[in-house]
């Protein structure tokens, strides 16, 4: 975690949760999986997008993640599909810590007010997907 989410969490905001795009500059398949189940969509990520520390990605690809981020993955299952992902990544999406990060799910006619006013604030962000009709999350590798 480099960042609070405390600055993004506290803009003044009428955009609701559902919508055509998603940013956040961390992200977890939990939390997504949670939005996307309460939101009754399926949420498409972009790997290529994710901010990931390259720390982070090298332990993971050692194998080294917490005992809760392989509960993560059992947990989701089948809800969670990844295509062309590589190992270390999906541990990265499954991880347990969970703290550092916003996913926010923005409609298409207000993306670029709401980006405008991240960047005025001076707060990191970064479009990593979209949400359509279906269900569950789906990690597209590059």
């Amino acid at each position: 975690m480099k960042l609070l989410n405390h600055g993004a969490a506290s803009l003044p905001s009428p955009l609701p949760i559902k919508g055509e795009r998603v940013a956040g500059h961390r992200v977890d398949a939990g939390h997504a999986a949670e939005v996307a189940r309460a939101s009754q969509v399926k949420i498409i990520l972009h790997s290529a997008k994710l901010p990931v520390l390259d720390t982070a990605l090298a332990l993971a690809a050692e194998g080294k993640v917490p005992g809760g981020t392989r509960s993560n993955k059992f947990y989701l299952g089948d809800f969670v599909s990844m295509q062309d992902v590589s190992t270390a990544l999906q541990w990265i999406c499954y991880d347990a810590q969970t703290s550092g990060g916003l996913l926010a799910a923005i409609p298409r006619d207000l993306y670029a007010g709401a980006c405008g006013a991240l960047d005025q604030a001076q707060i990191f962000y970064r479009e990593i997907g979209e949400v359509v009709s279906g269900s569950g999350i789906e990690l597209l590798g590059a």
